[in-house]
């Protein structure tokens, strides 16, 4: 439901979104490379298909996104997109906000409420923050990490344009999109990945890829592992590294 609590590790400043994304992403060499590399085939309309479609179907109260599917299995494999992307699992996004190793004290994850009260209400021409839902067929990484998104537009005459999401919050109007932010202590990292492995959930799962294995594997031998080995004692070599 929209009106459920979202968790996400979206930095302090959010991203800088599209301004005209479809030009790029509906190219038909852009898309063949994608489908010849991985097997997996989007029917994607051409440029001025898409504009026509988003024409008829947009509402000032609502933007609409053809091949939503598409957009969400670019914006999970790092493409450049209008989505910004939440948790409805706050140990899913325990695991982001703990994994990134940083000298920084303390990390940070942010709750979003769409409409806490049960109504949601936007005057056009506002700056205004839409939920698109998890119901969708796209890559299997979208329902490991539990995805919801979330986009940003002002309606300008005829069309919805992207904004900032922090442009809504400078103009926002009533109690709703409400954001919380809580900070958590960068020394229970290790604490935090062990337990978080317990429960399944570590970098393979979540990406489900060989890069995404290595990297869990290395993260269990070289520091939740560690983590438990006795400190050498006062007078005690430690074993030297790389073995041997």
């Amino acid at each position: 439901p929209l009106r459920s609590a979202r968790l996400s590790t979206l930095p302090p400043v959010y991203r800088r979104l599209w301004t005209q994304p479809w030009g790029k992403v509906t190219r038909e060499p852009f898309v063949n490379q994608i489908e010849s590399t991985t097997g997996k085939s989007w029917s994607v309309a051409s440029y001025l298909e898409v504009l026509n479609e988003i024409s008829k179907r947009q509402q000032n109260s609502w933007p609409h996104f053809p091949h939503y599917e598409y957009l969400v299995y670019l914006r999970h494999h790092g493409f450049p997109s209008p989505f910004l992307d939440w948790s409805t699992s706050p140990y899913v996004t325990a695991y982001f906000a703990f994994e990134p190793q940083s000298n920084a004290e303390r990390c940070a994850v942010y709750l979003f409420v769409k409409a806490p009260d049960g109504f949601e209400g936007t005057r056009v021409g506002l700056p205004a923050i839409y939920v698109q839902g998890p119901f969708v067929s796209t890559h299997s990484r979208h329902f490991a990490q539990k995805s919801w998104y979330t986009t940003a537009t002002q309606w300008l005459e005829d069309r919805h344009v992207f904004v900032d999401h922090e442009q809504v919050y400078s103009d926002r109007q009533g109690e709703q999109d409400v954001l919380v932010k809580l900070t958590l202590p960068r020394s229970e990292r290790i604490r935090a990945l062990s337990q978080l492995e317990d429960l399944n959930i570590n970098h393979y799962t979540l990406f489900q890829s060989e890069d995404s294995l290595i990297r869990t594997m290395s993260i269990r031998a070289f520091e939740l592992e560690m983590a438990d080995l006795p400190k050498p004692s006062d007078g005690e070599e430690a074993p030297p590294e790389g073995g041997g």
